[in-house]
């Protein structure tokens, strides 16, 4: 096995288990019974697998999984057919969005907190850049002069902070440094 299969393995696992719980919650409310939930959650999983390498890093990897696990209930309910209360479909989708929602504004929520954490991590110099940039609207030309830097060195400081800033946001999020 090569070390991109590793990698790509090993960020699949990762991403998975980040989102177990969110996943299987969606999926048991929708059909009510432990048992199904647990087995629709294994088929929905193994889609996921199969289907990672479409999976666009940077986007969310729970609604790009809600969305799977949404289309393997529904071939559940197809396949069952069991007389037992199930949803229609259109409250089925409704729930799926509102659920998606959700998610996006917990992601939101969780981002801006580790936003608010790694800015405390930068010097005043750095924060100070950046609020000009984004909070004064500075252009580049007068945040350059402002600096006594270049345009492009300019650009190349700010294109490093934001790097910086994904990067730490990122981990904190993963570490569970912020609450969502």
């Amino acid at each position: 096995m090569c070390e991109s299969e590793t990698d790509r393995i090993s960020r699949f696992s990762q991403l998975v288990t980040e989102s177990r719980s969110r996943v299987f919650s969606f999926i048991y409310s929708m059909l009510h019974n432990q048992a199904d939930a647990e087995d629709v959650y294994q088929q929905t999983t193994i889609v996921m697998w199969e289907k990672f390498g479409e999976y666009q890093p940077g986007t969310s990897f729970v609604n790009w999984a809600l969305a799977i696990a949404h289309n393997k209930i529904k071939q559940f309910r197809r396949q069952t057919g069991r007389d037992r209360l199930h949803f229609d479909d259109r409250v089925m989708q409704l729930m799926a969005e509102t659920y998606s929602e959700l998610e996006v504004r917990k992601s939101s929520s969780e981002r801006f907190e580790g936003l608010l954490h790694c800015l405390s991590k930068l010097t005043d110099k750095q924060r100070r850049v950046l609020r000009l940039r984004y909070s004064d609207s500075f252009s580049i030309q007068d945040l350059a002069q402002r600096e006594r830097k270049s345009e492009a060195a300019m650009v190349m400081v700010l294109a490093r902070l934001r790097k910086s800033l994904q990067a730490c946001i990122t981990a904190a999020i993963s570490r569970g440094l912020v609450d969502g």
